[in-house]
């Protein structure tokens, strides 16, 4: 019992939290959390990046759908229009 006494306290603290860290880290102990859902995007949001891509959103959804072309000035508009924008109104068709 007396060489315990001589083990550094650091060596000590080490040896005590490889061994919690070990029981903590088991396979089949962690609770699994599925990943949050997107936030829902508003209809108006969506209404005002369409009306943004006015007249060439059909034009556009036609390209992606049917392997069409998109001119270069809708091309720019749908650039225009924002990632968000963007990003919204893909996950709305696809979804």
């Amino acid at each position: 019992m007396a060489w315990l006494m001589n083990i550094p306290p650091l060596m000590k603290f080490l040896f005590l939290g490889s061994i919690a860290l070990a029981v903590l880290i088991q396979p089949g102990i962690a609770i699994r959390v599925p990943a949050p859902a997107p936030a829902p995007v508003s209809y108006e949001f969506l209404e005002a990046c369409a009306s943004k891509l006015e007249p060439c959103g059909q034009k556009i959804y036609e390209a992606v759908f049917e392997n069409g072309k998109v001119s270069d000035n809708c091309c720019a508009k749908l650039v225009s229009t924002g990632k968000e924008c963007h990003d919204g109104l893909v996950k709305h068709l696809i979804a």
